[in-house]
């Protein structure tokens, strides 16, 4: 029997449904509800699974952030963007500690030039997340809202239909290598940004093609894509107290950076840099992320400033000066901006990126 069928018999079945076909294929239904009982937390690799549920967590309860399937894109003007967020969590929000009795939810946050669309689902029977090789797919049952994820992690589609608001696909195709916080994905590596907070990022940049339709209104456009995975075993409100990230395209450069805080003090920095498909760095070190705030009220942000390491290649120094915020709640931010820069010393790119903050 394998780790995670034995996991599911010890701390209860009606946590998920596990049934194996093959080494490398999993399916898990995870209910609507949350279950009762302590949880068991994995935050070390597999040789596959990467994108899947099955050796992250052995349970959702009330207690835990759970599991959360991310999308997002922005166009290279920064004028459309979408952020999708497919919640198994007793608080399916960025930003409320909301408590539900349920806790698989989808959303949406569309942006189309000046207009701001914003869908939540309703609460899923049970989600069916098909895990094969690194990819996962995955069916909020009764929402309209799936997502399909090859096994190598080429690709991914997102489908939306009624009785979601927005309809419609997304497609994105990889161009930058899968990683952790401070590796490339690979079996053995340590996938936790926090002691309690795991993360894998299956896709750091893709070629999005988005063709949706809300209210009426056909929104269609290609871009910068991407796709990670976050979990955890406890609430992410009180134990994460700052969370900067960001990720975009500078000519052949993809990017992407983290910095997370917790309350205890534990504190993870990741900068990550590949060209043309090919990783040049995924370190947790020599990374150096300054968000830069309004000098008159220190609350409203205007842009990062991030450095990477690269070693031998050199030091990648960049810039974001914020365009559109697309979701304000305060403490917590999310727009898209524009990136200028490049390696020192070397030729400057402009590109388009997309962004969040969290620093209360």
């Amino acid at each position: 029997m394998k780790l995670a069928s034995s996991l599911a018999l010890i701390f209860g079945l009606a946590s998920a449904v596990i049934a194996h076909h093959g080494s490398d294929s999993s399916i898990v239904v995870i209910p609507s509800t949350p279950s009762i009982g302590p949880i068991k937390a994995q935050y070390i690799s597999s040789s596959s699974g990467l994108d899947g549920p099955e050796n992250k967590l052995s349970k959702i309860n009330s207690t835990s952030l759970g599991d959360i399937w991310y999308f997002d894109a922005v166009s290279p003007d920064g004028k459309y963007s979408f952020i999708a967020s497919f919640w198994a969590s007793p608080s399916p929000s960025y930003t409320t500690a909301l408590q539900n009795d349920k806790i698989l939810q989808a959303q949406m946050i569309l942006l189309a030039d000046d207009n701001i669309y914003a869908a939540n689902s309703i609460f899923a029977d049970a989600a069916e997340i098909i895990t094969r090789g690194d990819g996962s797919s995955g069916d909020w049952k009764g929402t309209g809202c799936s997502f399909s994820g090859a096994e190598d992690l080429s690709t991914y589609t997102l489908n939306f239909a009624s009785p979601f608001d927005i309809v419609g696909s997304i497609v994105l195709e990889s161009r930058a290598p899968p990683h952790y916080k401070c590796s490339p994905a690979k079996a053995g590596m340590d996938m936790a940004l926090l002691p309690h907070l795991g993360w894998a990022n299956a896709i750091p940049d893709a070629k999005a093609s988005v063709n949706l339709e809300v209210n009426g209104t056909h929104v269609e456009f290609t871009g910068i894509g991407y796709h990670d995975l976050s979990w955890g075993d406890v609430p992410l409100f009180g134990y994460c107290t700052m969370y900067l990230f960001g990720h975009g395209r500078l000519g052949p450069y993809s990017l992407v950076w983290v910095e997370v805080e917790a309350s205890d003090g534990s504190k993870t920095t990741s900068g990550y840099v590949s060209e043309d498909g090919k990783i040049l760095a995924t370190s947790c070190s020599d990374v150096v992320i300054d968000p830069e705030y309004d000098s008159a009220t220190g609350k409203q942000l205007q842009g990062f400033k991030v450095k990477i390491d690269l070693g031998e290649k050199g030091v990648m120094d960049v810039e974001l000066a914020v365009g559109k915020i697309i979701g304000d709640a305060g403490d917590f931010i999310t727009g898209t901006g524009q990136l200028s820069g490049g390696l020192q010393g070397g030729h400057k790119y402009q590109g388009s990126a997309l962004f969040a903050a969290f620093s209360p």
